[in-house]
Parts: structure tokens; sequence; C-alpha cells
């Protein structure tokens, strides 16, 4: 008891991740304690506190993520959406993978992604169609990330020029929070792709004005696809944790029922069209989870 008033002393009403290298306590043991005051955080200071973590874990790893393969559901997401189409990544994290895969037109450089995201997946059908090419917009919200991020995109060395290349950037990286997508006006998209970003560390509090910005933003036929840990069917709650993350952070998780995304989006006009699930032989290391779930939506 007296480790967690020293706690709450230390980190206030609002939890700041940050362990660092004096304290005592097992990561573990300490985001228990702390759980309670990120429940009892405002959404705003949740996402914050995500973004922290991510900008410090950006400066000492920014290539955590591989970028030799792909997500095996970016493949079904580029089938369901049309050729030269707009799309939005919405959290391109810093190695900004999954934004230079889908405006790259080099068949040679896709085919060596395609064919080790294959091997890793195993016995995974996996739509291997990736002559596709499309014009692609990156959000990410974390400065360091974002900085990062366009760093790559600018030094890749691309076959040919995107097909939203600017003079500045191959492909615009807007620093925004990817649950206000007021910039964009209506139907402005083909495609919104939202990999373990969005309700990954979503407030459940957001869910229904991010997905409902998002319905605004797709033109009609066009495809939301979204991947992430649901909560346990059995449990029929939202659960929102923090995890050790790194040496010496804590991260904030939020897991979301599936029945209650689908049903968001359907009231806001997105119908399901497409369910995929992933399974990893190892824990992410941020969420701790070894299975994923991918909701394709089609906007009526």
């Amino acid at each position: 008891m007296r480790d967690q008033t020293n706690l709450e002393r230390r980190f206030g009403a609002t939890p700041v991740g940050w362990i660092g290298e004096a304290c005592h306590l097992d990561p573990s043991v300490l985001a228990r304690i702390l759980t309670p005051q990120l429940l009892g955080a405002s959404p705003e200071d949740r996402v914050a506190h995500t973004l922290r973590v991510y900008e410090r874990s950006a400066q000492h790893n920014p290539n955590r993520e591989s970028f030799d393969t792909v997500p095996k559901s970016l493949l079904t997401f580029m089938n369901l959406t049309p050729n030269h189409g707009t799309v939005l990544d919405l959290g391109c994290g810093a190695h900004a993978r999954d934004s230079i895969f889908l405006a790259e037109s080099d068949g040679a450089w896709r085919d060596t992604h395609v064919s080790k995201t294959i091997e890793a997946h195993g016995g995974y059908a996996i739509p291997t169609e990736t002559t596709k090419r499309f014009r692609v917009i990156a959000v990410e919200n974390a400065r360091v990330v974002w900085e990062i991020a366009s760093q790559v995109i600018a030094q890749h060395p691309w076959s040919s020029p995107p097909l939203c290349a600017s003079p500045l950037l191959p492909i615009p990286v807007l620093r925004m929070d990817m649950h206000n997508l007021n910039l964009f006006p209506n139907e402005h998209f083909d495609g919104v792709w939202a990999h373990r970003s969005l309700l990954s560390h979503t407030p459940h509090e957001w869910v229904r004005t991010a997905i409902q910005g998002i319905a605004r933003i797709l033109r009609p036929g066009g495809i939301f696809s979204v991947t992430y840990t649901p909560s346990d069917q059995n449990s029929h709650q939202v659960t929102e944790i923090l995890r050790p993350f790194g040496d010496h952070d804590l991260i904030s998780i939020t897991r979301h029922e599936q029945v209650f995304v689908e049903t968001v989006a359907y009231y806001a006009g997105l119908e399901i069209c497409h369910l995929e699930h992933t399974d990893t032989e190892r824990p992410d290391p941020i969420t701790g989870a070894k299975s994923y779930l991918t909701q394709c939506f089609k906007k009526t």
C-alpha cells in the first residue's frame, strides 16, 4: 500500500508511463497498480500517454517493425480497393512500410515482400494480386515517429514517382490525430487502412466518433480495413490496461468487443465484407497478443 501511495504521489492522476531505471517494482506489478489511474484519466490524457511512449520508443529503436514482410491482410485490402484509388494509412509508424508498399510500382520489389509474407504466415490462403498501386496519404501523430516516417519515405528508392508525388515528399505524411479526420472532405478516399493502430489504443469513448469520421470520408463502395485484438468473447466488456513496454515504459492497450465495433460500423453506413484472423508464434511486444482480427467494411 505504501508503494501505491508513493507512486500516486509521483505519477499524479494521469499515468505517465515512464518507469525509470531506479524503480524497484517489477514492471508487471507496476502496470497493475497504475491501471486504475489509467482508467480514471480522460481519453485525451490516455491518448497523449500513448503518444509519449511511442515517441520515446522511436528515439531508441526506430526500426522495431520488420520491413521485409507486409501484413497478409494488406493484400486482401488491396484486392478490395480499386486500382489507382486514394488510400489513407492511419498510423503509418516510423517504418511507413504499408504506405510505401501501397504506392510502390516495382513488381519485383513487391513480389519479394509477398513471398516472405507467405513464408512467414505458412498455411494461410493469401491473395497475391499486387499489380495495383494507390495514391497514398499517411497519418502519424507522435512527433518523432512522424519525422522518421517522413525521412524513410523520402529516402526510399522509388522505381517510379508515386501517383500522388509532390516536390516535397512522395507520400504526404500528415501529423494529426487519427481519431479526428475533420481535415478531410466528405467522400474523399477509396480506402482507409488501419493496421494495429486505430482500436488498439483508442479509448472506448472515442470509437463511435472515430468510425463515423472514417465513414464520412469514404466514397460509396470504399473499404475500411482495421486490424486489432478484440476483447475475449466471454468477457463482454472493454479491456483497457497498462502493459510493460521496452525497459522503462508502460503503454496503454485497449481491446474492444468485435460485435460492438461491427455494430458501430453498421450504424455509420459500413457493412462487414470480410473477416480475417492472424496468429503469430510469439506475442507482440506491444500488445502481448498472439492473434489479431482484421475486419473489412464497405461503405454502402
